[in-house]
């Protein structure tokens, strides 16, 4: 695959990695067949093994050089030890998935190395492991800044589902509900899935349509959520899954893009017996979806693997303030009434594309 102006190949004598690598990011990113001689080749070698494993502890009982900060999520950081492994290589460790990356800031090749499967992690399929895990996020933050960084647009911590043609942009404070509404609009409303839980939105300059994209991510199967939705029980025991395990088991499609003509802002309130719902400005839709916009840099330790693109400043998002034309509200919800806003998010979705057919 091509990434920042390269190409990634990734060598494992481990199957797996490579099915969910193409899992992974498909249908999001084209692999391509043979290698472009003209491009450079970043090489990534995966090794499960609890004999090299153990070796490289050894290597961390004296003082790291510095610890550095990765983000594990778009809100939660983990620390990773960054020691010198050789004259031109540096090694970290990463305490969540109990792994090593040691690579340079030249480039050429990142090796991770992680223990033996020993079914620890039950993800997508069941067959993700750690060493998996870490490679899909090395990837996939470099594949994001590639991305938005070329294609432009702001990313937004938000759902978006697809129905006919238009879509309807979710977001929320955590736990507010975003995913159990992606939930229920996709196995009850037959939603297609655009993106669970990150989009690239982009306000077109003439027509001022604002369009989102999906982006690839771990889905977390947390039980009380999966409990109300019987065909997901299959999920029960996994720690995560990915996009096409839930389009394929609710039996809808993933489209790559599409056009928002409503916008619906999720919060929290335990004493509501049904939801409750508020129209909002367009100017209050627009401060309200800045709020929710995840800041894209380049943690320190991908580029001390040789994995930042040349120029890797902050992007600086477009605005978002125009986003007339389209049908903003809010909706106070709680777990028990849930099922019905998305009933009503169905309905906004129909009147939006009324008011959106009329006006054009």
């Amino acid at each position: 695959m091509r990434v920042n102006d390269a190409e990634i190949v990734i060598a494992s004598d481990a199957a797996d990695v490579l099915s969910d690598m193409q899992d992974f990011f498909a249908p999001y990113h084209e692999f391509l067949p043979d290698h472009d001689q003209s491009v450079p080749l970043h090489r990534f070698n995966v090794i499960e093994s609890d004999a090299i494993h153990d070796k490289l502890s050894g290597k961390t009982q004296g003082e790291p050089i510095r610890t550095l900060r990765a983000m594990k999520t778009h809100h939660v950081e983990i620390p990773l030890d960054l020691y010198r492994f050789d004259d031109d290589r540096v090694m970290m460790t990463d305490p969540w998935l109990h792994l090593f990356y040691i690579g340079s800031r030249n480039g050429g090749v990142t090796t991770i190395v992680g223990r033996a499967p020993n079914n620890s992690w039950k993800g997508h399929r069941g067959s993700k492991t750690e060493a998996a895990i870490g490679l899909l996020r090395l990837i996939l933050s470099t594949w994001m800044w590639d991305t938005i960084g070329k294609g432009g647009g702001s990313l937004v911590h938000a759902c978006v589902m697809e129905k006919d043609g238009r879509a309807i942009l979710i977001a929320g404070d955590k736990h507010a509900g975003k995913t159990t509404s992606f939930l229920n609009l996709a196995s009850a409303g037959h939603f297609n899935i655009v993106t669970n839980d990150q989009a690239l939105v982009q306000v077109d300059d003439a027509s001022k349509q604002l369009t989102a994209a999906g982006v690839p991510t771990f889905i977390p199967m947390r039980w009380p959520t999966l409990q109300p939705f019987e065909r997901l029980h299959k999920f029960r025991d996994r720690s995560f899954c990915i996009v096409q395990d839930l389009a394929e088991c609710l039996d809808v499609e993933i489209r790559l893009q599409a056009d928002v003509v409503a916008l619906a802002f999720i919060s929290y309130n335990k004493d509501l017996q049904s939801p409750r719902l508020t129209e909002i400005t367009a100017a209050d839709a627009a401060r309200r979806l800045d709020l929710h916009q995840l800041p894209l840099t380049i943690d320190e330790h991908l580029e001390l693997l040789g994995l930042a693109p040349a120029d890797h400043s902050s992007i600086s998002y477009p605005g978002l303030d125009d986003l007339r034309g389209l049908r903003s509200v809010e909706f106070e919800t709680n777990e028990n009434v849930l099922p019905q806003a998305a009933r009503m998010m169905e309905q906004l979705l129909v009147e939006s594309e009324d008011a959106h057919a009329n006006t054009n």
